[in-house]
């Protein structure tokens, strides 16, 4: 598990209106990220830094889609590059932009390259957004030194990312989750599993039968509650169903996630929600408060968890 370390980063809005440009620095890091709205390109075009090498991700959302588009690309003249996706037909979803070139101008093409296809990767592994790239790009050959300084830049990249609002790239936290609950609790036999193991921080969302039936297992990560993966949700809906909630289960139907088991629909990947009542009105199909309905191992509530949690800090 990859350790995780406090950083800073340096925010410069070069307007003034923070809903324009905005430039992003981190601490030890020769890269520079850029944010902004894609009624800006044509002025954050013609920085000097954005006629360097660089990659882009490209992002917007569209009215039928539960889910963001993302567009992720690279070239050795970003900003031109960027510019150059206004008209085309098949990026009429994208509204804003992070983009991220070097302050030295040692990032060539060929780390672009190799940072675009992680990225790639990355996005489709992480199920977060509906990834517009036709196809992944080979990873370049590249030198040990290169691919060092490439990984580098990478990490930084994800770091900056989440901080401009482009959160699609990060792995769920489960594998995490797990490793934190192994670390702390011994089990009693070294060839059983501590039940702790299997239930530390995790909440489950069990109602109703037939088609109406849910048994969902998830947790919490960061601003987001995720469901695994196996978990089952009620085959039929509500008619008083919020539309969004309809349009979610539709788009997760047509996506693959959400398959039909006959009496119930059934979870193929671990799936991240906006909030716990987005995730447990998906699973249910119909309203529902998350932070009632989802509980842990012992019956508490998840905002009874987070109440005491809170409590119980000094």
């Amino acid at each position: 598990m990859t350790t995780l370390r406090p950083y800073s980063v340096r925010v410069f809005v070069p307007s003034g209106q923070p809903d324009d440009l905005i430039v992003i620095e981190k601490s030890n890091w020769t890269g520079l990220g850029f944010a902004f709205p894609r009624s800006s390109i044509s002025a954050v075009k013609s920085r000097s830094e954005m006629q360097q090498a660089g990659v882009y991700v490209l992002w917007g959302q569209e009215e039928d889609e539960s889910l963001p588009k993302v567009y992720v690309g690279m070239s050795d003249a970003v900003g031109n590059r960027i510019s150059n996706h206004i008209g085309n037909a098949e990026r009429e979803f994208w509204e804003h932009t992070a983009a991220f070139t070097s302050k030295d101008g040692n990032f060539t093409g060929t780390h672009a390259r190799y940072v675009e296809s992680h990225l790639i990767s990355l996005a489709g592994q992480a199920g977060r957004c509906v990834l517009q790239n036709s196809q992944d790009p080979n990873t370049p050959s590249m030198s040990e030194a290169d691919k060092a300084d490439a990984d580098s830049f990478l990490q930084d990249v994800l770091l900056c990312l989440p901080l401009l609002g482009a959160n699609f790239f990060s792995e769920l936290r489960i594998r995490q989750v797990r490793q934190q609950v192994a670390d702390a609790v011994q089990p009693a036999e070294p060839t059983q599993s501590s039940p702790l193991m299997d239930d530390a921080g995790m909440f489950y969302l069990r109602s109703g039968d037939g088609d109406r039936a849910v048994d969902a297992t998830g947790y919490v990560s960061g601003s987001e509650f995720v469901v695994l993966a196996g978990s089952k949700a009620a085959k039929s809906e509500i008619p008083s169903v919020h539309p969004s909630i309809t349009k979610r289960r539709s788009d997760l139907i047509r996506r693959g996630i959400l398959v039909d088991e006959g009496s119930f629909y059934s979870l193929t990947r671990d799936t991240p929600f906006d909030r716990p009542s987005t995730a447990s009105s998906t699973m249910r199909g119909s309203n529902s408060n998350g932070r009632i309905e989802w509980k842990d191992a012992g019956g508490k509530s998840l905002r009874d968890v987070e109440k005491d949690s809170v409590l119980e800090r000094p």
